[in-house]
């Protein structure tokens, strides 16, 4: 809170209104997309009770395909954001930021694993990491300059070190693997969640859309 606190008044003062316009649209039209790449799998992996090795690997194997795919969808849905914004400066920012899809996928199994297991603690340090290079990065980028990518290249690279720590606090072998059996079972458990999940984001950003739009 102290940084993101810091952070917002630096750069009200440091960027103008069209820097966070680009990126607020970008983000919340990424946000859009990103919700296709979870599907509800985190939270069906954390409920079953019986998890094994084969059902872990299954999902992360689904995880990183939704992914991989959402990142795809994304860049070349970018043009379409342009069009929507009337700016075209937000079709380079939505495929930056889309490359966070496909760089999450690699903190899916340490942190399942780490929820599961309640070390809370151990969640505690990415989390916060993420966090103090998010806000600082975006205000030295700001202050040389960087304009509204300060706040962009900032989004990405906190999720690259929130990604990196967790893997060092929890190291998980990463394997892909796919079970006939289990897979549906993840599916049948998120989708309900993604659907609602998804109907909450659309009422909670619908206007926001709108107004970019307009």
């Amino acid at each position: 809170v102290i940084f993101q606190f810091a952070a917002s008044v630096i750069l009200a003062r440091n960027l103008i209104s069209s820097d966070y316009g680009i990126t607020g649209f970008a983000l919340i039209f990424t946000g859009f997309l990103g919700k296709f790449g979870d599907m509800g799998i985190d939270t069906a992996v954390l409920q079953k009770a019986d998890l094994n090795e084969k059902g872990l690997y299954t999902a992360f194997t689904i995880k990183a395909v939704l992914g991989m795919m959402t990142f795809t969808a994304a860049f070349i849905l970018a043009p379409l954001a342009g069009m929507l914004f009337d700016n075209e400066a937000v079709v380079n920012v939505v495929r930056f930021l889309s490359l966070s899809f496909a760089i999450n996928s690699l903190a899916f199994l340490p942190n399942v694993l780490l929820t599961r297991e309640l070390e809370y603690r151990k969640l505690f340090s990415p989390q916060v990491g993420s966090a103090v290079v998010n806000y600082t990065l975006s205000i030295i980028l700001a202050w040389s300059g960087f304009g509204y990518w300060s706040i962009v290249l900032a989004n990405v690279c906190s999720t690259v070190v929130g990604v990196i720590v967790i893997n060092v606090v929890k190291p998980v072998k990463i394997r892909f693997n796919y079970d006939k059996e289990q897979a549906p079972q993840f599916i049948s458990v998120g989708g309900p969640l993604f659907f609602s999940g998804f109907i909450v984001f659309l009422i909670l950003n619908v206007d926001s859309f709108a107004i970019g739009a307009m």
